[in-house]
């Protein structure tokens, strides 16, 4: 039986547009009416385009973000539920962030000893003697010998930083981690070393991941569970290779189309026209301004996410016909 570990319900994220009418009050609706469950042990792959909204429904997850409403629900294993919006140590140490630039996400000023020792600082565990031997052990697992510890981010390589900021993510022992594009900063050779070692290191720590990224070919290994994103709004969701070989939504096919190794889809779909503007979202379906198949439903009625198979939604009105 899966375990939901966290539970989004509903999940709106909305940020003011200045207006130069007093009284007028207008919103870019970056997250809308997210539904979402993560089990426990899995890793589930956020995808889109940029600017979909991903990552800010990554940093609502860990807290770094209140949502405008909407509810993130964290099951612990003693069976008790925190509400993420009061965002308390607790829920902090259970979920952790591993950041897409390994650069800008550490401290230059600050050796690699003080930035690992930093999370266990701020939640007071262990003493000085306690700390330095569990950098010693984090560092070990990551692939470093003790003596990194000394060094400053400058000094270590691109894959080397982001090694650093997974074992960052690890002091507190989460079981979450929120993984927003962690390798796309990276060379290709580089990214499959990080992938095996945050796939080694989810078995030893038991962690639950949420992979934020645009690479499928990186999601399509890596993941279980895969959510698709567009215009704020999930429009399809599915086990990875479900969604992968029998795609339902347009715009889903239209991304996997550009990876025609995998998948059953070889022709490439190329999308007319550009993401609309967020100051003024188009009425009914927010993908019909760029859909091949469009029509005046489209056009007027807003689709909700409908079961294709088990463990198989999709946001089209057209997704059942696709499946004749």
């Amino acid at each position: 039986m899966a375990e939901p570990l966290i539970e989004i319900s509903n999940l709106k994220k909305d940020y003011p547009i200045p207006s130069k009418k007093l009284m007028e009050k207008k919103w870019i609706h970056a997250v809308d009416d997210i539904n979402l469950i993560v089990n426990r042990g899995e890793s589930v792959g956020i995808v889109g385009e940029s600017g979909c909204g991903k990552s800010t429904t990554g940093q609502m997850i860990a807290g770094l973000l209140s949502p405008t409403s909407g509810s993130i629900q964290y099951h612990d294993k003693n069976g008790s539920t925190m509400n993420v919006m009061n965002k308390t140590k607790q829920y902090h140490r259970n979920v952790q962030m591993i950041f897409q630039d390994p650069y800008a996400s550490l401290n230059p000023r600050h050796r690699i000893s003080k930035i690992l020792e930093e999370p266990l600082r701020i939640h007071k565990i262990g003493n000085k003697s306690n700390r330095k031997k569990k950098i010693e052990d984090i560092l070990q697992l990551v692939g470093f010998t003790p003596d990194i510890a000394n060094r400053f981010p400058h000094e270590l390589s691109g894959g080397q930083r982001q090694r650093i900021g997974i074992a960052r993510a690890l002091m507190l022992n989460p079981t979450l981690v929120i993984a927003d594009e962690p390798v796309s900063a990276l060379d290709v050779s580089v990214q499959s070393q990080i992938l095996n070692l945050m796939k080694d290191l989810q078995q030893s720590f038991d962690l639950t991941y949420i992979f934020i990224s645009h690479d499928l070919h990186v999601v399509h290994y890596f993941c279980d569970k895969v959510a698709v994103m567009y215009f704020g709004k999930i429009v399809e969701m599915g086990n990875v290779d479900e969604l992968f070989y029998h795609p339902t939504h347009p715009y889903t096919k239209a991304l996997l189309s550009v990876i025609p190794t995998i998948g059953k889809q070889k022709e490439r779909i190329i999308l007319q026209g550009e993401v609309p503007n967020p100051e003024s979202p188009p009425t009914g379906c927010t993908f019909h301004t760029r859909c091949p198949l469009a029509t005046d439903l489209c056009r007027t009625a807003q689709p909700t996410l409908q079961t294709i198979r088990e463990n198989h939604v999709s946001a089209c009105h057209f997704a059942m016909k696709g499946e004749e």
